[in-house]
C-alpha cells in the first residue's frame, strides 16, 4: 500500500490562513504562495496586510487590472520580510482559497518577486 500524496496548490494563488499569525495579530491573514517544493512537502508563503512593514513591501492597489481576482477587498501590501515555509498538510488544514494573480497585478508581483508565479 502506498502513502497518500498531498497535492500543493500552485504558486500565484492567494489563500486566507488562520494560522500561523502575522506577528502578534489576533486574526488570520491572506497570503500569497510564492514557492512549492513537492519533494519536501512544503510551500513558501508571503503574508499580505493592509499596512506596510518595510519600504520593500509591494503595494497591490485596488484599481489595478487583476485586483478583483485576488479575493482582497482593499489596497494591500505583499510583505517581503514575512515569508515562511509551511508543511503542505498544515497549510491545507488551516487555509482557504481566495483567488489568484492575474493581469497587471500578476506582472507587478512577478517583477517584484523576480520569477514567474
Amino acid at each position: 500500500m502506498t502513502a497518500a500524496v498531498t497535492i500543493a496548490p500552485p504558486p500565484g494563488q492567494i489563500w486566507f490562513l488562520e494560522r500561523p499569525r502575522l506577528g502578534n495579530a489576533a486574526h488570520g491573514h491572506s497570503v500569497l504562495i510564492t514557492q512549492v517544493r513537492p519533494s519536501e512537502g512544503t510551500v513558501t508563503i508571503n503574508f499580505i496586510a493592509t499596512a506596510s512593514t518595510s519600504h520593500n513591501d509591494l503595494l497591490l492597489r485596488h484599481d489595478l487590472d487583476g485586483f478583483e481576482s485576488l479575493g482582497l477587498k482593499h489596497d494591500s501590501y505583499l510583505l517581503v520580510e514575512h515569508a515562511y515555509d509551511l508543511g503542505t498538510d498544515r497549510f491545507l488544514a488551516h487555509g482557504t482559497y481566495k483567488g489568484r494573480l492575474t493581469g497587471e497585478v500578476k506582472k507587478l508581483v512577478e517583477d517584484w518577486w523576480g520569477e514567474s508565479l
